[in-house]
């Protein structure tokens, strides 16, 4: 599973040969397409840019439920920033600002500058 993210990251960017020929929108189907299986083997790093694609609906569409869905799990493994867009999302978007503050601080514990500053 790590290739899977690895072929993910290397879509995403559009390096690699591979990568350098296709159009943008291919290299982001792609990306996707890798980030959803090594997210499916647990990669929590994998589900993070997973999470993001899905929220922005680069590489398909844009999935909100689905993109928090990821970041729950991501943050739940440590994720440091899974856990602020979790908790910005949650204080934004639900209005739970006890959570949301939760998740911030876990991200701010675990290096997450941005975080620290939203507290």
């Amino acid at each position: 599973m790590p290739s899977s993210h690895h072929l993910g990251s290397l879509y995403r960017s559009g390096s690699g040969a591979d990568a350098s020929r296709l159009s943008r929108t291919e290299r982001l189907t792609l990306a996707r397409k890798y980030y959803a299986v090594a997210s499916a083997g647990g990669i929590s790093s994998a589900q993070v840019h997973l999470a993001q694609m899905c929220w922005g609906g680069d590489g398909g569409p844009r999935d909100v439920g689905k993109a928090i869905e990821l970041w729950t799990a991501a943050a739940h493994a440590g994720e440091r920033d899974a856990c602020r867009n979790l908790g910005m999302w949650t204080m934004e978007h639900l209005g739970k600002a006890a959570e949301g503050v939760k998740w911030l601080k876990r991200a701010a514990e675990l290096g997450d500058a941005r975080a620290g500053l939203s507290l």
